[in-house]
C-alpha cells in the first residue's frame, strides 16, 4: 500500500496499487513502468513524480509505502480524536447524542 501526497504535504488518499504513466508522444498518458514512468495516475487524476514535469499543470505526488497494519492505526487514532471532540461538544453542550439518536430511531420506526 501507498499514501500518495502532495508535495504540499496534502495526503490524498491510499491505494494498494499504483498506475505508474508517461506522456506518449501524441501527447496522451500511457500506462508506463516505476523506471520509465513521469508520473502516476490516482483517482482519475494524472500527477507528476519527484524530479520530473512532463505532465503540464500537474502537481508533484510522492508515493509512501505504508502498511495495511499502519493504515488502520492512523484511521483508528483520527476516529479516537472526532469522538473525543463530539464527547466534549456533548459535555459543553449539556446533550446526550446517544440519547437523541436512540429517540430519533424510534420516532422514524412509530
Amino acid at each position: 500500500m501507498y499514501k500518495v501526497i502532495k508535495s504540499d504535504g496534502t495526503e490524498l488518499g491510499v491505494t494498494d496499487s499504483v498506475l505508474f504513466i508517461k506522456v506518449s508522444p501524441e501527447g496522451t498518458y500511457i500506462e508506463a513502468t516505476e523506471n520509465e514512468a513521469a508520473g502516476v495516475a490516482f483517482e482519475g487524476t494524472a500527477y507528476n513524480l519527484p524530479g520530473h514535469s512532463e505532465i503540464a499543470d500537474a502537481d508533484t505526488v510522492i508515493l509512501a509505502p505504508i502498511t495495511l497494519g499502519e493504515y488502520i492505526k492512523e484511521q483508528n487514532a483520527k476516529w479516537e480524536r472526532m469522538q473525543a471532540g463530539v464527547d466534549y461538544l456533548a459535555m459543553m453542550s449539556g446533550v446526550d447524542f446517544d440519547t437523541e439518536q436512540s429517540e430519533r430511531k424510534e420516532e422514524v420506526a412509530e
